[in-house]
């Protein structure tokens, strides 16, 4: 009698500690959902081929302390701009997420986020919890092409440099696009990029003598169209800055 009591006992342990392991897994399911829509809002056209990143957050406790992303999952925009991640999450762990271009294409998008109010955004990095349903709607669009026509007169310093930026005191809108025509007389064309449909500002910038700690500026207001490129011309006299 007292063994089919003790056998009796022990199944139910087990059961329990089978019933309280699996319970405890199922609770340690914490899921992580990444959706939304990738278009060129300028020319209301979907962005196929947009890179959607998820990273784990780990630090390293050694000198120098820092924390660092690892990629754990990642997705692509379809036909359509759709895209969706879902990622069975550890909810001891905090995640980010990056928008970007696919390095398997030749498309070069700028990537906006549209709904960056709604969502913790700091240097491009979208940072989410376990137990998290995102929607993330991108402005994935080409720039355009600004073909830019320049009379330079009296460029006796040979530094005039050019940019366009979108807004006044703001960095080069391409870093890589901004120009420096060192001829003293010259009329020269060249390429800048261009957020289309927006307000913008052609720089050039000027030094108006060797020793000059300050430049010199002419701005001039532009508002782009959705042409792939938009022709402009200038005559810059480096004597008038």
């Amino acid at each position: 009698m007292e063994i089919k009591k003790t056998y009796h006992f022990f199944s139910i342990f087990l059961f329990l500690l089978y019933f309280s392991c699996t319970h405890k897994d199922v609770q340690e399911n914490h899921t992580i959902v990444i959706s939304g829509t990738s278009q060129d809002i300028f020319r209301n056209v979907a962005s196929p081929d947009v890179t959607v990143n998820l990273f784990e957050i780990h630090s390293q406790n050694t000198y120098p302390n820092h924390t660092y992303g690892v990629k754990v999952d990642s997705t692509t925009s379809d036909i359509n701009g759709k895209f969706k991640l879902e990622y069975q999450a550890n909810n001891d762990i905090n995640y980010f997420v990056t928008i970007e271009n696919n390095p398997n294409n030749n498309k070069h998008y700028k990537i906006e986020i549209l709904n960056n109010n709604e969502l913790e955004i700091y240097q491009n990095r979208i940072y989410v919890e376990p137990d998290t349903d995102i929607n993330i709607n991108v402005n994935a669009y080409i720039p355009s092409i600004l073909k830019v026509n320049v009379s330079v007169l009296n460029n006796f310093n040979h530094n005039l440099t050019s940019f366009a930026s979108l807004a006044p005191g703001s960095l080069p809108f391409d870093p890589d696009r901004k120009v420096t025509i060192r001829s003293e007389n010259i009329d020269t064309l060249y390429y800048l990029t261009a957020r289309p449909d927006s307000d913008m500002i052609m720089y050039f910038k000027y030094f108006a003598n060797t020793n000059a700690c300050t430049a010199c500026y002419k701005m001039f207001d532009l508002h782009t169209n959705t042409n792939d490129t938009i022709p402009l011309s200038y005559t810059i006299d480096c004597n008038t800055f």
